[in-house]
């Protein structure tokens, strides 16, 4: 789910500091994830390309490589990917997000 060893690498043993990047992270996804919702259905393909970037990098910045692999991949496809291969990332994205949320919950 998360590999936190690239945070642990780079604040220590320091919980609190660990939690308070998880938190910015949960809270910024949501928001996030939106922005790729709507320009999926749109379709927005410069701003479905920017919102995968822009998720990949805090995804794989907590340690949560299969999101960020996953918004890699529509990140590279943006222009390309036909509506139901964009629907299956997105649908992806989506449960990688809320699985991360839930493991996160049952965590703090």
């Amino acid at each position: 789910m998360l590999d936190d060893s690239g945070l642990r690498e780079l604040l220590g043993d320091d919980e609190d500091a660990i939690r308070a990047v998880l938190e910015i992270f949960s809270v910024s996804s949501k928001k996030i994830y939106d922005d790729i919702a709507k320009a999926a259905t749109l379709p927005d393909h410069d701003a479905l390309q920017q919102s995968a970037h822009k998720f990949k990098s805090a995804a794989y910045s907590i340690g949560a490589t299969a999101l960020g692999n996953a918004c890699q991949a529509l990140e590279a496809g943006a222009h390309e990917l036909d509506k139901p291969a964009t629907d299956d990332l997105v649908k992806t994205i989506a449960t990688q997000l809320r699985d991360i949320e839930t493991y996160l919950n049952s965590n703090q």
